[in-house]
């Protein structure tokens, strides 16, 4: 059993002063048994805070919000320090805030007016300007909204736009609010506990039975808000089954791809075999462009008519576009794999130099495609002389760096800096070995890969970077060096 007098003289213990401005985040039942229940505690919080002090707790709500009867849903202690007399609420129809205070006008003010449920202009916003408090009672970090803040703040690219709806005091109706930088579903807030206690910007001691942490929000901010603004996954777990974590670091790295001229795209055979299996596979990477070579153990080019348009509008759908469609196959049939481009949308085409390049950069032409043809174990002198021989057709070379090393040339060195090739790249194949023809990951062979990925930056290269898996190198392996080589320059 704890009583009112105790819960005051651990509140003042854990650092909790006259005149705070206090937000409390609470589990009443972690305090053990309180004489007095929830009002006992509410209680010791006023007298620990003061008449100059403040004190605010979450009111958050579902459903239409109504100020006046939509109860909190975050726990007994905000619900009955809600109904206490004087006490006032922001009007906000998902993360109200109720205060009671010198500065509780003050703090729920213009609530409905900001753009963010939590972010700049909110309650939780001021606290941390006003260089308030947080205090966490008999509860971890993943209770501290005012983490959301945080988020809207540093305008993480995970987060959503959503409509709320409320009751307009002024004559009853229904009305609806859009909320940008919504936070999302799961955070691994807690994993933030230790990197605030260590930079000292939280104390941790019992009250009763109840862990408490104390937080000094302002503090928190200028901790954390660069942090996220640095790196958003931060706040999101490690875990290879959180299905929320995974989809919100996608959108961590769909946007950093969405800031480069280059388009990054995956060979589809390398990123899975089913068409579903692929799909969920660059999606989780934040890619965005596919190049079609084999769906199900099969070649796109011998796709039936039907099949192709199906798998057109599936792309289409999903909101993946095509940079080519490509060939392992050196006697491909150049018809057929114009043909098929064609019918998939695809402005490109891509197969390997040999026997049906010529053929092949007609039909290209015709057609109005580009021809796309990836060196293998020809030279850059080799390639030199087959590309000026079809020039009027358009063909370009996708550059494959870890093919020229096999051939004993630098692939930055001397291929891009000392040949015409360099005017003719429409491609470069994210693929690196070394001189004796050995496949190694990009960035570890004597490919040069990170040479050229950043010159071709330099230039404000708008091709595609093309990501292929190899028996050596699975795709997540291929995948990672891409992000670090990115990473690196």
């Amino acid at each position: 059993m704890i009583d009112q007098h105790q819960l005051r003289e651990g509140f003042s213990r854990l650092g909790i002063r006259p005149g705070d401005l206090l937000l409390v985040h609470s589990a009443l039942s972690s305090l053990g048994t309180v004489r007095g229940g929830a009002d006992a505690v509410i209680d010791a919080l006023l007298e620990a805070v003061g008449p100059g002090g403040t004190l605010m707790m979450p009111a958050l709500s579902s459903d239409v919000f109504d100020p006046a009867r939509s109860p909190s849903k975050v726990g007994l202690l905000t619900e009955t320090f809600r109904g206490r007399e004087g006490v006032l609420r922001s009007f906000h129809p998902s993360h109200s805030v109720t205060a009671l205070g010198a500065r509780a006008a003050e703090m729920v003010a213009g609530h409905l007016e900001c753009p963010t449920a939590c972010g700049e202009g909110t309650p939780y916003a001021k606290l941390m300007e006003a260089g308030g408090k947080i205090l966490l009672l008999g509860v971890d970090q993943d209770r501290n909204t005012s983490l959301h803040g945080l988020e809207a703040m540093a305008r993480l690219p995970f987060l959503k736009t959503v409509t709320r709806d409320y009751i307009d005091p002024c004559d009853g109706t229904v009305r609806s609010l859009e909320i940008t930088l919504y936070p999302g579903p799961h955070r691994n807030f807690i994993g933030l506990d230790r990197r605030l206690r260590e930079a000292g910007a939280m104390a941790v001691a019992k009250v009763g039975r109840a862990v408490c942490r104390l937080i000094d929000a302002r503090e928190m901010r200028d901790l954390l808000l660069p942090e996220l603004r640095r790196d958003p996954t931060v706040i999101l777990c490690d875990n290879p089954h959180c299905r929320d974590c995974i989809a919100q670091r996608a959108c961590v790295k769909r946007q950093r791809l969405e800031s480069e001229d280059f388009l990054l795209s995956v060979v589809s055979n390398a990123a899975g075999h089913r068409l579903e299996e692929i799909l969920a596979t660059i999606e989780a990477e934040g890619v965005r462009h596919l190049e079609l070579r084999e769906i199900n153990g099969r070649e796109v080019i011998d796709f039936s008519d039907t099949e192709l348009a199906t798998l057109r509008s599936t792309l289409e759908t999903k909101g993946i576009g095509i940079t080519a469609v490509s060939s392992r196959r050196a006697m491909v049939d150049a018809g057929r794999l114009v043909e098929t481009a064609v019918q998939l949308g695809a402005p490109a085409v891509v197969l390997p130099f040999g026997p049906s390049a010529r053929a092949a950069a007609e039909r290209a032409a015709s057609a109005k495609l580009r021809l796309h043809l990836e060196n293998r174990n020809e030279s850059a002198s080799d390639c030199q002389e087959h590309l000026q021989a079809i020039r009027e057709s358009g063909a370009l070379l996708a550059f494959n760096p870890a093919r020229f090393a096999a051939t004993g040339e630098k692939p930055f060195l001397k291929v891009y800096s000392k040949t015409p090739l360099r005017r003719w790249v429409g491609q470069l194949r994210f693929a690196d070995g070394t001189f004796d023809g050995r496949p190694t990951l990009p960035g570890y062979g004597n490919g040069e890969v990170l040479e050229l990925l950043s010159i071709l930056r330099c230039a404000s290269f708008d091709g595609p970077i093309v990501l292929d898996a190899t028996p050596e190198f699975p795709f997540q392996q291929m995948m990672k060096a891409f992000w670090d080589a990115l990473e690196r320059i």
